[in-house]
């Protein structure tokens, strides 16, 4: 089912015999220690295809996935999380917008998370300096074929 339902089947050198071995293998590793994941968007459509990848990649029973706003989103100071976040990019928001939103997200980390860490995916550059934290790490990735930062940011 996955690799059928992914655009790499289409790539002139995919090795389906290979990708089918290496996923087996994978799934084959997944252990059943206790973790607390939480997948959370605003949108009901984007919950449902998180849902159905979770489901796809065999680890739906570790992931509990709830339609919430993240900035109305708090999960309790007593607990330390790993936030991993995709917010919107500047691809499709007005300059204003993005840079008010990046600079909410940050403020939200800073007072409903201390004692976390998150980890932002942007290729908003300009964006990113708008979450008003300083990075502990970043390491340069591609979305796609957009360059991307993913930043981690110590929440003390």
């Amino acid at each position: 089912y996955y690799r059928q339902n992914y655009c790499f089947k289409n790539w002139p050198d995919f090795n389906a015999e290979l990708f089918d071995k290496i996923y087996e293998s994978c799934i084959s590793k997944i252990n059943n220690v206790p973790v607390d994941i939480i997948g959370t968007d605003i949108s009901a459509h984007v919950i449902s295809k998180a849902r159905e990848n979770a489901r796809s990649a065999k680890v739906d029973d570790m992931i509990r996935f709830l339609q919430a706003d993240f900035f109305e989103t708090s999960f309790g100071l007593e607990k330390k999380y790993t936030i991993i976040t995709n917010p919107p990019y500047a691809e499709r928001l007005k300059k204003d917008d993005i840079f008010t939103l990046y600079k909410k997200m940050g403020d939200t980390f800073k007072h409903k998370y201390k004692g976390s860490t998150a980890w932002v995916i942007s290729s908003g550059k300009d964006a990113m300096k708008h979450v008003g934290l300083k990075t502990s790490r970043k390491v340069v990735l591609f979305n796609g074929g957009l360059e991307c930062r993913y930043c981690k940011y110590e929440l003390y």
